[in-house]
């Protein structure tokens, strides 16, 4: 189990979605109450779905939200104190939110939290879930429900006390502080990423499109000088 869980976990990192779903079907046609198997089940069809969310393909995000929500259900059902099912299980809950379907809003809204605090009285050290709550579940979430970039910051905070060098963490960190307005926190926090890995496409990707923000700003400036 343990070189399934090393190789699938390289598959999600390199956005092999595909060859992982395969993977792990390969696995579940022998055991299909493998709880682990499903669980990175339920993350690839996540993975893929924020992607098709990015791309504004709503419709094929919807549908990857819909597999990861079944496949994390049932993980929760195999085995209720298995933390990575309860966080990964909400996520999947706000990617159907942040599709804005109002009936979703209704019915999920508060299921979110539920399944997050789950995660967390399981393992309060999991660094992981506090990142995807932040994320996922508070920062782009209307004030009156506790959302909004301070909320998140104080989430990813608590995540980056655990773990200082968390990829995820300290790129939606970044992402945080743009928001706010604090480019040069943001690019401290996507440098530090850089640091640890060079090759990291997305902090790369954010902090490129920082500079040349910026550098059009300088333009602009000396052109009203």
């Amino acid at each position: 189990m343990e070189h399934f869980v090393q190789t699938v976990r390289h598959m999600l990192n390199e956005e092999h979605y595909e060859e992982a779903q395969r993977m792990c079907d390969e696995l579940l046609a022998r055991e299909p109450d493998n709880h682990v198997c499903r669980r990175y089940l339920g993350e690839s069809y996540l993975k893929r779905g924020w992607q098709y969310v990015d791309i504004v393909r709503r419709d094929m995000a919807r549908q990857m939200a819909v597999l990861a929500a079944k496949e994390l259900k049932r993980v929760v059902e195999l085995n209720e104190r298995y933390a990575d099912g309860h966080y990964l299980l909400a996520e999947a809950w706000c990617m159907k939110l942040s599709l804005g379907n109002p009936l979703d809003v209704v019915k999920l809204g508060h299921k979110v939290g539920e399944e997050y605090n789950k995660a967390l009285a399981l393992d309060p050290r999991h660094a992981d879930a506090y990142v995807s709550w932040a994320a996922y579940g508070k920062l782009n979430a209307p004030l009156s429900y506790g959302g909004g970039p301070d909320a998140a910051m104080e989430t990813l905070a608590k995540a980056l006390e655990i773990d200082p060098d968390h990829r995820d963490g300290n790129i939606w960190m970044g992402l945080c502080h743009l928001r706010k307005g604090d480019q040069e926190k943001a690019r401290e926090y996507w440098g530090k990423v850089l640091t640890a890995e060079p090759g990291h496409q997305r902090a790369r990707s954010l902090l490129d499109s920082l500079e040349a923000r910026q550098r059009e700003e300088s333009l602009t400036k000396e052109g009203h000088v």
